[in-house]
């Protein structure tokens, strides 16, 4: 049997004791993430689910995740991220469980900005949560939140160079899912 300890059994986390929490896991794994750098992508005070992403100085990207009893962080290889001057849109973290059955996913858009995503012709909630400066331009940071698990491809209208553009957006699917199972949707 597994007893979790009770949490009113201490105050609840903030988003900056969460930030240090992270700060200083990240370093005790080599990175050393800039205040101004470390972006909150996704964040549930209720739950103190908090997601973080931020640059280390070759170039890779990491994140972070701060939940009530755990934390966690990784990087990406600098060659599994976008490079060069081509706009493109790239999924970072997710799609995860989050709270009340909700699914968070993270996407990076690099050189240019989203508008709308959609999935089989319906908008999902889209929050832009922040903007790195890269050696090619910007790389902007979103979060989707459903009541389903997404994937397959989704449409994105997309800002280039000021100019209005289409994308898409490829999430991989969830293995052993079936078809008729409402926490997950396809996008085709």
């Amino acid at each position: 049997m597994t007893i979790w300890p009770s949490r009113a059994a201490h105050p609840p986390v903030t988003r900056e004791q969460a930030e240090q929490q992270i700060r200083e896991l990240a370093e005790q794994g080599g990175d050393i993430p800039a205040v101004e750098r470390l972006i909150p992508v996704f964040q549930d005070p209720d739950e103190e689910d908090y997601w973080f992403v931020w640059p280390k100085s070759d170039g890779a990207l990491c994140w972070g995740r701060h939940m009530s009893l755990a934390l966690s962080r990784s990087c990406y290889a600098q060659a599994t991220l976008p490079t060069g001057s081509a706009p493109t849109l790239s999924p970072v973290l997710g799609p995860g469980i989050v709270t009340g059955g909700q699914w968070a996913t993270v996407f990076l858009a690099d050189q240019q900005k989203v508008g709308t995503l959609t999935c089989n012709g319906s908008a999902l909630t889209l929050t832009e949560a922040g903007t790195l400066r890269t050696s090619t331009g910007t790389r902007t940071f979103y979060t989707v939140v459903t009541p389903w698990s997404v994937s397959g491809t989704l449409t994105a209208e997309v800002l280039r160079d000021g100019a209005p553009a289409t994308d898409t957006l490829t999430l991989g699917a969830t293995t052993g899912v079936k078809d008729d199972d409402p926490r997950f949707r396809q996008c085709r």
